[in-house]
């Protein structure tokens, strides 16, 4: 039997949090035991235009990891200022809502990404 996104978004979610909070703590520049650097973290910082996966508004993505699974944050500027989690694994996905601290601290880090501007 396959464990579907919907039953692993929780956990995937704790733990890329987990590490970003403690590289956020850290700085940029700094090595934190096995995690790396805040700037090596991810994959990419870019932009999904709207529509690009079906109907929805556009959004920054900021890539963890791809494939199966996939992770990734995505902040719609456009929409509110809403932050998600994805999780997402061949045809299956699963998102959850990044609320307070955790979703100020994703868009610091895709602002600093885009100098600023995100």
């Amino acid at each position: 039997m396959d464990i579907k996104c919907k039953d692993r978004v929780a956990d995937a979610f704790a733990s890329r949090m987990s590490d970003l909070r403690k590289l956020w703590r850290a700085g940029y520049g700094v090595e934190v035991k096995d995690i790396g650097r805040l700037e090596e973290y991810g994959l990419c910082v870019d932009r999904v235009a709207a529509d690009t996966f079906g109907t929805h508004p556009g959004y920054w993505r900021y890539q963890i990891s791809w494939g199966g699974p996939a992770e990734e944050f995505r902040y719609y500027d456009q929409d509110g200022g809403a932050v998600e989690f994805w999780f997402l694994d061949w045809g299956d996905g699963a998102g959850k809502k990044v609320k307070g601290p955790d979703a100020q601290l994703i868009k610091s880090i895709i602002a600093d990404a885009q100098g600023g501007n995100a």
